[in-house]
């Protein structure tokens, strides 16, 4: 029954002895809630809401009692707090997820400073939502700082071919994933027979395409990055301000895909390719600019600024050389 509570001293199999008598509402078919003495902290909150979890068994009763407290402290005697009731309903109901989340929405950009950028995460449909707090990010890369491991294709490749000879691409490992063109392929497994290679074409949004024989294969590297986005996440103002720093410098990616995860497991990914419309990845370079400056003029034809040491590898986007004026006779070059 709502609106009274009392303190059970003891019990057996056929009656219930409390610290006060009941009172006389109480009539045959009423029901009367008895708790666990054994209570559980769920969390503090200093709005009319509070999130926790509890276990996720159909049926299952939980009893709830909240206690006001003040700015010191000190909370209000349990016996004067009414104790609340939910039955757990398990796998159904709007608290759990039914089905997969949805395929989201997205976008990626380099700041030039190194990291990648995520943000933009949208959906069309808020069911499979509602146990979503993270998603999964993965990259296809090129490693600027150093010479790409490339393959020449020695034979030519239809768009529609699933098999490729095995000396087609001799020496590449299975689960490699390839840029041939502006097309993204991976080598699934080498065939039963070990004379070709099973291949799964157009990934990650790029699109089937001819390879000409002596066109060059570039293995690309793969990055898996968990991206939280907390509970809740889709029906909060989080979403609409929420971007994400990937540090991966000095590559060049040339396609992503996302996906949301929930109670149920993966969803549909949304995959970008970063090689059409005549571009060719977006790069993630550091953004540092090194000037080697003379201020005297260049009498030497060679080794006219001192020489520069760099810490690490870097990958390098434009060089550029100024001069206030040109030599009468001879070019000058830029090396």
């Amino acid at each position: 029954m709502k609106g009274w509570q009392t303190t059970v001293i003891s019990w057996n199999n056929t009656s219930i002895i409390t610290e006060t008598p009941l009172p006389n509402i109480v009539s045959a078919g009423d029901t009367i809630v008895i708790s666990d003495a054994s209570w559980m902290y769920a969390g503090r909150t200093n709005n009319n809401q509070l999130v926790f979890e509890v276990p996720n068994c159909n049926g299952l009763p939980i009893q709830m009692i909240g206690r006001s407290s003040n700015s010191n402290g000190i909370e209000g005697p349990i016996d004067q707090s009414f104790i609340g009731r939910y039955t757990v309903q398990g796998n159904v109901g709007s608290l759990l997820d039914s089905r997969l989340p949805p395929q989201p929405n997205f976008a990626l950009e380099a700041p030039g400073d190194g990291t990648l950028l995520l943000h933009g995460i949208s959906i069309q449909t808020l069911i499979g939502t509602t146990t979503v707090s993270e998603a999964v990010l993965v990259t296809y890369a090129v490693d600027e700082t150093t010479m790409p491991i490339t393959v020449v294709l020695s034979v030519s490749l239809g768009a529609n071919d699933l098999i490729l000879p095995i000396g087609g691409l001799e020496g590449t490992p299975p689960k490699s994933y390839l840029q041939i063109d502006n097309e993204i392929i991976q080598i699934v497994d080498i065939s039963e027979d070990g004379l070709s290679y099973d291949l799964n074409r157009a990934l990650a949004g790029s699109s089937a395409g001819v390879h000409l024989r002596a066109s060059i294969a570039t293995i690309l590297e793969t990055q898996l990055t968990v991206v939280p986005l907390g509970q809740g996440f889709f029906t909060s103002k989080n979403q609409d301000t929420f971007h994400y720093t990937i540090v991966i410098p000095d590559r060049k990616m040339v396609a992503s895909q996302l996906c949301l995860v929930n109670s149920k497991g993966f969803g549909l990914s949304e995959s970008i390719c970063y090689l059409t419309d005549g571009t060719n990845g977006i790069h993630t370079y550091d953004g540092k600019t090194v000037i080697l400056q003379i201020s005297t003029n260049l009498s030497v034809k060679a080794d006219a600024a001192a020489s520069l040491t760099i810490e690490r590898g870097r990958s390098v986007r434009d060089i550029q050389a100024l001069w206030t004026s040109l030599p009468l006779v001879e070019a000058l070059s830029l090396q």
